[in-house]
């Protein structure tokens, strides 16, 4: 294992990721804006949840409350129209999303990058 992974899974380690898993979406993952999007996982965190989404890198803020009991392990997503679209492209291959347990931001962990794309896009012109 090479020293950046290394150090990358320690951090993780450090920071309750092992706490933390998710089942969905997942990087073959292809959702529309205006349609749900369920969001699967399972944790031995207490309390609720606060569930981030970022594109591209860059937050696009909370989508529940942060008032997610943690053990339902789903929240569904009715992705917003326009949520990618509304800023120019069809689609966009990396939008993550980030879990924390309410009021330990610290914690938080990223899921791995998946599609949101406007209705009737090709999921190839992006």
């Amino acid at each position: 294992m090479n020293k950046i992974a290394l150090l990358l899974t320690l951090l993780a380690s450090l920071l309750g990721a092992k706490d933390f898993q998710l089942l969905y979406p997942h990087n073959q993952t292809l959702c529309v804006e205006g349609s749900l999007c369920p969001i699967l996982w399972r944790s031995d965190w207490k309390g609720t949840l606060c569930i981030e989404a970022a594109i591209g890198g860059h937050d696009k803020g909370l989508l529940n409350d942060c008032q997610t009991p943690v053990g339902s392990g789903l929240y569904l997503w009715e992705i917003p129209e326009r949520f990618v679209s509304g800023f120019g492209p069809e689609g966009s291959r990396d939008v993550r999303l980030a879990f924390y347990p309410a009021g330990h931001p610290e914690q938080m962990i990223f899921s791995p990058p998946f599609t949101v794309m406007r209705p009737g896009a090709c999921h190839t012109n992006f």
